[in-house]
Order: structure tokens, then sequence, then C-alpha cells
């Protein structure tokens, strides 16, 4: 009996020295929130505005990132081919374009004037281009505006014996737009018509 009392004793004992060791913890912990509770507070607000601020540029960044689509439409008339394409920013903010190019095959040729896209068309399709053909470049810096549609080729080519219209058409598939752009931020981007086919 005198064993069974000692060991209740002992239990008794180590509840209330446990119960005294997480009462002083807590006073402890309390005594430590309370004096810094202010700086706890203050550095709470400081991580939420750092991270609402992150948010914030990023959403700014996303709410104004251009993105560039061009479409491409062929119709025949009396022995010509009609050639339209058309270059749309269907992105959310206007596309800065810092350089505009032709590609055919690796070939990226630097197009800085139309008269440029004009000579290389001459070369391909010789005496077959109609004078009413407009085309369109953007030099470095224009920019193509938040929903813009722009013609950037009006061509009307004459079919010959030795070039057919199909011929003519599968002459103007193989050559794409690659161009460098960027947002108000001065993100950059890339365009290139050959991946992006519509």
């Amino acid at each position: 009996m005198k064993k069974i009392y000692s060991l209740h004793l002992t239990f008794e004992h180590n509840y209330l020295l446990f119960k005294d060791y997480l009462m002083s913890a807590i006073l402890k912990i309390t005594e430590f929130l309370s004096r810094h509770l202010s700086t706890i507070i203050a550095l709470c607000a400081l991580f939420l505005t750092i991270y609402q601020s992150y948010l914030q540029r990023k959403h700014n960044r996303l709410s104004v990132k251009p993105r560039l689509s061009t479409t491409t439409e062929f119709t025949y008339t009396d022995n010509m081919l009609i050639y339209k394409a058309h270059l749309i920013n269907c992105g959310l903010g206007p596309a800065v374009i810092k350089s505009f190019n032709i590609v055919h095959g690796e070939k990226v040729i630097p197009v800085h004037h139309y008269q440029d896209f004009f000579d290389m068309l001459e070369t391909l399709f010789v005496g077959q281009i109609h004078p009413d053909s407009r085309l369109f470049v953007f030099r470095k810096e224009g920019a193509l505006g938040l929903g813009e549609n722009e013609c950037i080729a009006n061509l009307l080519i004459r079919e010959t014996p030795e070039m057919p219209i199909s011929k003519i058409q599968t002459l103007l598939l193989e050559y794409g737009l690659y161009i460098e752009y960027e947002s108000a931020y001065a993100e950059k981007f890339t365009y290139d018509s050959r991946v992006h086919v519509q």
C-alpha cells in the first residue's frame, strides 16, 4: 500500500511540476507577444504590402502584354493571284516593333523600307507584279496598337505559263515574318509567322 501511495504522490508531484512548467511557458510567450506585438504586426503588414506590390506589378505587366498574329488570304481573278497579309495585335497592349524581317528557310532578311520588300518580290516574280500592289513595313520603334489590324501586303501577281498561280502561291508560302517587339514595360517578345500558322 505504501508503494502505491508513493507512486501516486510521485505522479501527482510530476503532474504539478509539468503544470507549473506549462503555465510558466505560456506566461513567457504571452509576455513576449505583448512586448513585441506591435513589431510582429508591423512585420506582417510590411510582408503583405510587399506581396501586394509584387502581385500588382505582375498584373500591370500582363494587362499590357501585346500578342502579334497574322492572317493571309489568297484569291484568284483574271489570271492574277491576289495575296493579302494582315498583322494583328490581339494582345492587351501596344507592340513596339524593334525589327521587321522576312524569313525564308533559315535566312532572315531585314526589311527597313517597303522598297526592300518590293525588290525581293521582283526577283521572285520578274515582271509579274501589278503596279497597284501595296506593301507596308514597320520601321524600328513603330507601334501596333491594341486591337490594331495592319494590312502589310496586298499583292497582285500575274500568272504566266512558266509561273502558274499554284507555283506563285507555293513560293509565297515559303516566306514568313519574323518580328522582334516589346511591350510598354520593355518586355521583349518575338513573333515568327511560320510557327503561328493560322
